[in-house]
């Protein structure tokens, strides 16, 4: 073995160093050059790229979900400034919960979009199930966007929820109420 140093662009190798290396390259040109040398050389690229990626989505670093008050307080704050688009953005953004498709729906009746309100009242009950309030504010949504039809047959079934509620003396005002906006929406239709 020599100490002799040889000098390669600043790195220095020994001379037995630098025949090594090239006993190792020639070792691997023949290996590549085989077809189970090859296979080999591809499985140890995969095994690498796939350790790379775990690696890289071990360290990735996720934004923290906003909470809904987080969201209520970003939208609130857009929607009161004019800035719907921002405040949807932020939504769309955002999980999809009934309460954050909710808020979504606020903001398309505070720009006065109607009708992509009823079209999220739609949604939120095919995803969430209906209810009285979401079928009162459906019917708002098409009244508004002009299409009583749809409005009457939501205050319809809003009306058969309120209907099932017995010996309530507070739901029978609600009832009167419900068959009065019917009855109002009939008369535009003919």
């Amino acid at each position: 073995m020599t100490d002799k140093k040889v000098g390669d662009g600043g790195n220095n190798l020994t001379a037995e160093g630098i025949k090594y290396s090239k006993f190792n390259l020639s070792i691997g040109k023949k290996l590549l050059n085989s077809k189970r040398g090859l296979l080999l050389a591809v499985a140890y690229l995969f095994v690498a790229v796939v350790i790379a990626f775990i690696v890289f989505k071990l360290t990735e670093t996720k934004k923290p979900v906003p909470t809904y008050a987080d969201l209520l307080t970003n939208v609130n704050k857009d929607t009161n400034i004019g800035q719907f688009s921002s405040a949807l953005k932020t939504l769309n953004a955002a999980p999809s919960t009934e309460k954050n498709d909710l808020l979504k729906v606020s903001v398309y009746l505070s720009e006065g979009n109607y009708k992509n309100a009823l079209n999220e009242y739609q949604q939120i009950m095919r995803n969430y199930g209906s209810s009285e309030g979401l079928l009162y504010g459906a019917a708002r949504a098409a009244e508004n966007a002009k299409n009583y039809q749809v409005a009457i047959n939501y205050y319809k079934q809003a009306l058969n929820i309120m209907s099932q509620a017995k010996n309530d003396p507070l739901k029978s005002s609600e009832i009167a109420f419900y068959n009065s906006k019917i009855q109002q929406l009939e008369k535009l239709i003919k």
